[in-house]
C-alpha cells in the first residue's frame, strides 16, 4: 500500500486502521493500492480502478505571495491495485472522526476488492444506495462495524488514531 498523507496526523496510525479495515472486509490485496488521505468538512471517500491522481512534487525555495510553494511539477502515480481517496472529517470530535475513517475505509476497501475480483459494476441510473456494487460495499462495511465492536485490536487502533488526530490539532 502506498499512502499519501495530506494531513498532520501520524501516518502509522492511519496505516494501522487502513489495514484493519481491509482485513475486516475480507481478502483484499493491499499491495499496489494507492491511498490518498486529506481532510475535509465531512468524512467521505472514493475508490477507483484505474484513474491515477497526480502527485505534486515539492521544490524548495520558491515563494508565491509570501508562502513557500510545495507543489509545482505534476507526475502521475500509477498503480494496478486501485486507488482510494479518503477525506477525513476535521470538524468533529477525534474519536468520532477515527470511527468515521474506519467505516469509510472499510467501504472503499470493498470496492477495491470488487475491482480486484472483476465484479460487475454499472446501472448508474439507480439511486446511489440501490446500485449493486454499493449494496455490497454498504453490507460489507456494516459487517466491518460488527467486527470492530467484537475485536479489541481494531478498537485499540481506532482509539490510537483518535489520539493522533487530537495531537495533530494541538500541534498545528
Amino acid at each position: 500500500m502506498i499512502i499519501f498523507n495530506h494531513t498532520r496526523i501520524a501516518t502509522t496510525a492511519l496505516k494501522t486502521v487502513l489495514y484493519k479495515a481491509a482485513k475486516a472486509v475480507g481478502s483484499v490485496r493491499t499491495g499496489g493500492v494507492v491511498v490518498k488521505i486529506a481532510q475535509s468538512l465531512h468524512s467521505h471517500g472514493r475508490a477507483e480502478r484505474s484513474n491515477p491522481f497526480y502527485f505534486r512534487w515539492a521544490l524548495a525555495g520558491k515563494e508565491h505571495k509570501g508562502h513557500l510553494l510545495t507543489s509545482i511539477d505534476r507526475e502521475p502515480v500509477l498503480s494496478d491495485g486501485g486507488y482510494i481517496f479518503i477525506w477525513l472529517s476535521n470538524f468533529c470530535e477525534p474519536l468520532r472522526a477515527a470511527e468515521d475513517f474506519y467505516s469509510t475505509a472499510a467501504h472503499e476497501w470493498r470496492h477495491i476488492r470488487d475491482f480486484q475480483k472483476g465484479a460487475k459494476f454499472g446501472q448508474y441510473n439507480r439511486n446511489w444506495k440501490n446500485r449493486p456494487h454499493e449494496r455490497r460495499a454498504i453490507n460489507s462495511s456494516k459487517r466491518a462495524e460488527r467486527t470492530k465492536n467484537s475485536r479489541m485490536d481494531i478498537q485499540d487502533a481506532i482509539i490510537t488514531l483518535g489520539i493522533a488526530i487530537e495531537e495533530s490539532r494541538f500541534n498545528s
